[in-house]
């Protein structure tokens, strides 16, 4: 059964980051595909049409989070790519990705970005995306 809820691609490789990342995203009413491995993510992103968003870390082995939101917007040039890192962003002639989140602090300005997606706007209206399913006070916060 195909979901009606968007699609966010979540790729971090430190398992207790990407797994409180999938959760609030969830929570949020998105349906998550989280992956440890930037590689693995563009198969999956290769794989999976209904992908709306891609959000990752940018340090992370094998590829940086400028390399993947580089193959990932050869692929799909209209994809949103968003970064959530616990650094700032580096100095870049052109950037890759359409913003950049510090961990941590970047929970609620990540969901009101994913919400003011146009793309995504008409499901976040259908979906009562606009405010959480629970209390926020309730966030999962990991394992």
């Amino acid at each position: 059964m195909e979901s009606t809820r968007p699609t966010v691609l979540v790729v971090d490789d430190d398992d207790i980051v990407l797994d409180m990342l999938a959760r609030v995203l969830e929570h949020f009413g998105f349906t998550v595909i989280a992956e440890n491995d930037a590689l693995q993510a563009l198969s999956t992103l290769e794989e999976c049409d209904d992908i709306a968003v891609l959000v990752c870390d940018f340090e992370m082995p094998r590829l940086n989070g400028e390399q993947l939101a580089r193959a990932a917007k050869t692929r799909r040039p209209n994809l949103p790519v968003f970064i959530v890192s616990g650094a700032h962003p580096p100095e870049l002639s052109s950037v890759p990705w359409d913003a950049w989140f510090l961990k941590g602090a970047a929970t609620t300005d990540l969901i009101k970005k994913l919400q003011a997606i146009p793309s995504l706007q008409r499901e976040n209206h259908k979906l009562g995306l606009c405010e959480p399913h629970n209390n926020t006070s309730s966030l999962p916060v990991g394992r």
